[in-house]
């Protein structure tokens, strides 16, 4: 993915190097990390299916002992409406 150099199209991306040793072995992660997770943005939600593998996938993390952080979404049928009317016009 570096490749594509996202953070020149996305100013919000930060260009972080990939560490594949870290990648590979977790050599150097910290024992507990935290993960956000948006089940619903409100506008589109996800079917059954991936609903199911998000729950399971959130059990998993906290099992292991990680912290997960429900992201709230801040009304983003507006931010949705936005782009339409930007898309649009």
């Amino acid at each position: 993915m570096l490749q594509y150099e996202a953070w020149i199209v996305e100013h919000q991306n930060l260009y972080i190097e990939w560490r594949t040793d870290l990648a590979e072995t977790g050599k150097g992660l910290p024992e507990k990390l935290v993960f956000g997770i948006l089940a619903d943005d409100g506008v589109v939600a996800p079917h059954p299916p991936i609903q199911r593998a998000m729950e399971e996938t959130k059990n998993a993390l906290l099992a292991a002992g990680h912290e997960i952080v429900e992201y709230e979404p801040m009304d983003h049928q507006a931010a949705w409406d936005l782009i339409v009317c930007y898309v649009l016009n």
